[in-house]
């Protein structure tokens, strides 16, 4: 059951998110590896912590699920706008993640809901997953962060494209559907 309740244990674990993002973008900024890893194991345990609360204390909301979505892409949209501009990842990789967002909002919007699809509902993960793990070899694995990082770039870019693909191929069938 969704609550009206906008403030909520929730989405307070969220707000957290994007307090902690400025202070992770410095720190990342200054080469502060060991730091950065640091906030962004914070944010990454509050954001699971802010949806196993929403479901366990049964305070779920419509707002609260759109504040969660956005809040994730602004952090993983913020920290891949700083790697592209330190020359660490491609500006391809920022230009389907946004397309994968804005395929994502409009399948959203035509079906007037949060959309659960097999892969739109893991994007946030697979991308946050695979900064937690570009962070983990730069700190302590530093020896294969060039190679991780080139894995990571192919693996998120291809999920991306069958992201965009999936959101591409929901849109059309809705357009279909109203004809």
């Amino acid at each position: 059951m969704k609550t009206q309740r906008v403030l909520t244990i929730a989405n307070l674990l969220t707000t957290l998110r994007i307090i902690l993002l400025p202070f992770l973008l410095l720190a990342e900024s200054h080469e502060k590896n060991g730091l950065s890893f640091a906030f962004l194991i914070i944010i990454g345990l509050s954001d699971f912590f802010d949806g196993l609360s929403a479901r366990r204390w049964n305070n779920a909301s419509s707002v609260g699920a759109v504040y969660d979505i956005a809040v994730d892409f602004t952090v993983i949209y913020a920290l891949l706008i700083l790697f592209y501009l330190k020359h660490t990842f491609p500006l391809l990789l920022l230009m389907l993640t946004l397309l994968s967002m804005l395929s994502f909002s409009a399948t959203c919007v035509q079906s007037k809901e949060i959309c659960k699809h097999a892969l739109g509902q893991y994007t946030g993960t697979v991308l946050f997953s695979g900064m937690l793990i570009f962070y983990f070899t730069r700190v302590f694995l530093e020896d294969y962060s060039s190679l991780v990082l080139r894995v990571i770039i192919s693996i998120m870019s291809l999920y991306l494209v069958l992201s965009i693909v999936e959101n591409t191929v929901l849109i059309i069938k809705g357009l279909n559907k109203r004809s």
